[in-house]
């Protein structure tokens, strides 16, 4: 249900669902990928980082979650390391190539919502920029799953 969320842009709704199921298994890969889609949609940019990186700590042949870092990392101008990541995700698995991402790491197209390859958060005009924050929250997503199920 909340990838039906995801897909049909209701981040909101999908982040809570995946925080939820989080809380039933916080070690599911599919979750926590979902989550971190959930928040790069949305623009909490740090939150996914978080995520992401925490999946990818566990499991560094997940293809799909080194795709997402790479958005994540070219959407904060860390290019070499977006080609990098790029990169490793094709080496697991070829048939995620994603033409505007290639194109974003060849300098040629800038950043634009559901271009990055997850759903485009709601615009209005104070929102049309990602929020760089730091991340102020627990170290680990597993830090954050024991913080929500209090």
């Amino acid at each position: 249900m909340a990838g039906l969320l995801l897909q049909s842009g209701r981040l909101p709704e999908a982040e809570e669902l995946y925080r939820t199921g989080l809380r039933q298994a916080p070690q599911d890969a599919d979750l926590q990928l979902g989550l971190a889609e959930a928040y790069a949609g949305l623009r909490k940019t740090s939150a996914a980082f978080v995520v992401v990186e925490e999946l990818l700590a566990a499991q560094p042949e997940h293809a799909r979650a080194h795709l997402l870092h790479a958005r994540l990392l070219a959407d904060t101008d860390q290019l070499p390391a977006a080609v990098e990541a790029y990169q490793t995700a094709l080496a697991h698995n070829p048939t995620l190539e994603d033409a505007d991402l290639a194109a974003r790491l060849r300098g040629r197209a800038p950043a634009q919502g559901s271009a990055q390859g997850y759903p485009a958060a709601p615009t209005t005009s104070s929102m049309s920029k990602p929020c760089l924050v730091a991340w102020s929250g627990p170290a680990s997503t597993s830090q954050m799953w024991a913080a929500w199920k209090v």
